[in-house]
């Protein structure tokens, strides 16, 4: 299976359903997300972004939808693609902080956070290293810290206008 397919040949379909969520060979350093929109093999959503060998692995990605919450949700590719699949920015803000406060970040400004959101929420095929690079990179600006560094003061580019 090339990158770029969006066919993935499979032995059997009934262990898959339209619109479930499949991690492709898990655990990989090419493990990828996509979605089922389609049989005769499996249908892919969006086209592969890695070739992958015969014989690949392919998971059930994600828990039933009443099972997931920002709150909960892993702190990996498959939970940010369960929760953005929330299609809600309180539920996204709650990962985002978990996020954050997982690789030893502190939030500085709540409002900013919050703005970023619509960004992260209902964007099912946003690659999951994204978010990461916005974190540890900003994009332009972080509106957090390391743990137990004192917030920075904001530029004005970064400083921006919010509702109270």
């Amino acid at each position: 299976m090339p990158a770029k397919s969006v066919v993935l040949p499979t032995v059997s379909n009934s262990e898959f359903n339209l619109g479930e969520v499949v991690i492709i060979d898990k655990g990989s350093p090419i493990e990828e997300l996509n979605r089922i929109v389609g049989f005769g093999s499996l249908v892919l959503e969006f086209p592969l972004k890695f070739d992958h060998g015969a014989g690949a692995l392919v998971n059930v990605g994600l828990p039933a939808p009443e099972a997931v919450s920002g709150s909960t949700a892993s702190l990996d590719a498959a939970g940010f693609l369960a929760t953005t699949n929330l299609c809600c920015p309180v539920e996204m803000e709650m990962f985002f902080n978990r996020l954050l406060e997982s690789r030893g970040y502190d939030v500085c400004s709540k409002p900013h956070i919050q703005g970023l959101m619509h960004w992260f929420h209902c964007v099912p095929n946003m690659d999951f290293q994204y978010l990461i690079d916005v974190i540890e990179q900003g994009n332009p600006c972080k509106y957090w810290t390391p743990k137990g560094e004192v917030c920075p003061v904001l530029t004005p580019q970064c400083q921006g206008n919010w509702c109270r």
